[in-house]
C-alpha cells in the first residue's frame, strides 16, 4: 500500500529516532532526575525534537513535570485510563508509534523517542529506528544503594558513528569541567 498525502504526492518513509543523554556508566536517570543538566544538550534536544512527535514512558513525563510546548507528546503508560491533558496516551509502543505516523501534515515523518529506559528498550528493536543521537556525558554517576536508576540499553555494533562532537560544560556544584559528545549513530 503506498503511503500519500490526500493530493496524492507519495510521503517519504516514517523515521524513528532516540534522543538521550547517559553518563560513562550510562546512567540516564536517578531517583526521578537526569543526573545531569547543561544548556548545549537542552538546545540540542529542543532544537532536533521541535515540531515533531515525542514518544516517552509515564514516569520520563512524570520526571519532566509537563508536557513539551511545539511538540506532539505521546505518553506510554500500561493503564488504559491514563489521561494527560495535552498528550495522546497510549497503552503499547506499537500503538505509541501509530500515532506519531498519523500526526504528519508534511513530507518529514520523524518521531523522536524520548525515554526512559522500557521505551528506548523497545525502540531498539523497531525495524523504523534508524538513527541514534546520543549525548554521552564522560562521568560516572554515583550510585548508592536504595538509589533508583534507570540505563540507556547497551545497542548493536550494527549502529556506526555518522557524526561526533566534543565538548565540555561546567558542573553546578564546584566549578568542574565535565566533556561530552554528542555523537549521531546510524545503521
Amino acid at each position: 500500500m503506498e503511503n500519500k498525502f490526500c493530493d496524492g504526492r507519495l510521503k517519504m518513509s516514517f523515521e524513528l529516532r532516540i534522543i538521550a543523554a547517559y553518563s560513562d556508566n550510562r546512567v540516564i536517570g536517578k531517583n526521578g532526575n537526569i543526573p545531569f543538566n547543561f544548556k548545549a544538550d537542552k538546545n540540542r534536544f529542543a532544537k532536533r525534537t521541535e515540531g515533531k512527535p515525542i514518544i516517552m514512558g509515564r514516569l520520563t513525563y512524570k520526571s519532566i513535570g509537563r508536557v513539551l510546548p511545539n511538540r506532539y507528546n505521546i505518553i506510554l503508560s500500561s493503564n488504559p485510563s491514563y489521561e494527560v491533558e495535552g498528550a495522546y496516551c497510549a497503552t503499547s509502543f506499537d500503538e505509541a508509534v501509530e500515532a506519531a505516523r498519523a500526526d504528519f501534515e508534511s513530507e518529514e515523518e520523524v518521531a523522536y523517542v524520548v525515554g526512559g529506559e522500557r521505551v528506548y528498550r523497545r525502540a531498539l528493536e523497531s525495524p523504523l529506528l534508524t538513527r541514534l543521537e546520543l549525548t554521552e556525558v564522560h562521568i560516572d554517576v554515583d550510585i548508592k544503594d536504595g538509589d533508583k536508576v534507570t540505563y540507556f540499553p547497551e545497542f548493536g555494533p550494527e549502529w556506526v558513528v555518522e557524526r561526533r562532537e566534543e565538548g565540555t560544560y561546567t558542573r553546578n556544584k564546584g566549578g568542574v569541567m565535565v566533556p561530552y559528545s554528542f555523537v549521531d549513530y546510524v545503521r
